[in-house]
């Protein structure tokens, strides 16, 4: 499982250990400091996957699949240490066309930058990030969960952006991940892990 992990995780940032009948993987600074990691518990032929935050254990899943442990892992990895896909130039950018009021502006940001299969501005669609406006607040939502709500405009298109490229980056992964193991999560279930954690 281990050399699954690391080819899979492939970067040097990863320290993935197994101690007893655990997994653990840390990244970066968290070698000096384990406090934030993700674990994999095996026990009678059932491996368990956790988000570990200092004295906190969130349960992602258990299950008697060693795939769908492994696959668990991977996106809760890639979700807490690797996931930066959005581009702060570009946020600050629409920031500041909505706050001037040149929405069009921002809108033109969005589609050169964003997969137009990704986002919907104005309706909900399930598997869609989708900016709802209501009066002069902003509501993003995401296969019918609020993202963000009651926000400022602006923060909604820069919510919006964030999300979506976030939404890109689950789905290339997803995809990878598809092609080397078999495993039984669709992809609005990963969608949703990545998204909106566990």
């Amino acid at each position: 499982m281990i050399s699954e992990l690391k080819k899979m995780l492939n970067r040097t940032e990863y320290k993935i250990d197994e101690i007893n009948d655990k997994i653990i993987i840390n990244y970066g600074s968290a070698y000096l400091s384990p406090e934030d990691y993700i674990e994999i518990k095996i026990y009678h032929n059932i491996y368990e996957v956790c988000e570990i935050h200092k004295d906190i254990r969130k349960i992602g899943v258990k299950t008697d699949k060693k795939n769908d442990a492994i696959v668990f892992a991977i996106i809760l990895c890639k979700r807490l240490y690797e996931s930066n896909a959005a581009d702060k130039i570009i946020a600050k950018k629409i920031r500041q066309f909505v706050d001037e009021g040149n929405v069009s502006a921002a809108k033109e940001l969005l589609k050169e930058n964003l997969f137009e299969d990704k986002y919907s501005l104005e309706y909900e669609i399930d598997g869609k990030i989708c900016l709802i406006q209501q009066e002069n607040k902003a509501y993003v939502k995401f296969h019918g969960k609020n993202l963000v709500e009651n926000a400022k405009i602006s923060r909604g298109f820069v919510a919006l952006y964030n999300y979506s490229r976030n939404l890109m980056e689950i789905s290339a992964i997803y995809n990878m991940l598809k092609l080397n193991y078999d495993f039984s999560y669709e992809q609005k279930e990963v969608e949703d892990i990545y998204i909106f954690g566990i």
